[in-house]
């Protein structure tokens, strides 16, 4: 149940700002009547709406990492343009929307963005879950060509932990970090 409610800003020991998931409702198991009660049911749906990949909202039985990788992707476009990529008026046509439509490209609503962090964007919101990031290293690791400096030690650390080899990642110059940097001077919601 990644979102934007449960993603919580903080410091290290050293200063340096780093995100915490802060709540994991979902993963509690509820107890009824002493006995404990399945989790996940067939029928089940369990998430925030907006940020529920489509395989999450067909049966939540089919959910993982990649779920998560969506979840990411939806994130991280409300934070650069402001929005969440698909809207609608009422939850079954949110849910019609996130099924069949095409998730919007990230520079039709910030024009700045560079087309390497859009195509990032557009990979994480493939319907097909075999077509997204396999896992969170994978997706840190092609984020890292627009993170600052500073974020290279986090990525190494999130792709060790997901099993992802050093020699998957390319660094190209700083040219990502330069646009993020453009980005953030004019305006961009702050990551």
């Amino acid at each position: 149940d990644l979102k934007p409610a449960n993603l919580f800003l903080t410091h290290r020991a050293d200063g340096s700002p780093t995100i915490k998931v802060l709540d994991f409702g979902i993963s509690k198991a509820a107890l009824v009547g002493g006995e404990e009660q399945a989790l996940t049911q067939t029928s089940a749906v369990m998430g925030s709406p907006s940020y529920m990949a489509p395989e999450q909202l067909k049966s939540s039985r089919n959910v993982d990492a990649r779920t998560d990788v969506w979840s990411l992707g939806i994130i991280l476009h409300e934070l650069l343009t402001g929005e969440v990529a698909f809207k609608a008026d009422t939850v079954p046509e949110l849910y019609v929307a996130i099924l069949q439509d095409a998730p919007p490209p990230l520079r039709q609503r910030r024009r700045d963005a560079p087309a390497g962090l859009e195509a990032i964007v557009l990979r994480c919101l493939e319907k097909d879950p075999a077509r997204r990031f396999a896992n969170v290293g994978e997706l840190a690791a092609a984020l890292g060509e627009f993170a600052p400096p500073r974020a290279q030690t986090s990525i190494e650390r999130i792709m060790k932990i997901a099993g992802v080899s050093p020699a998957a990642r390319t660094r190209a110059p700083s040219s990502g970090t330069t646009a993020m940097s453009a980005m953030s001077a004019q305006g961009a919601p702050s990551a």
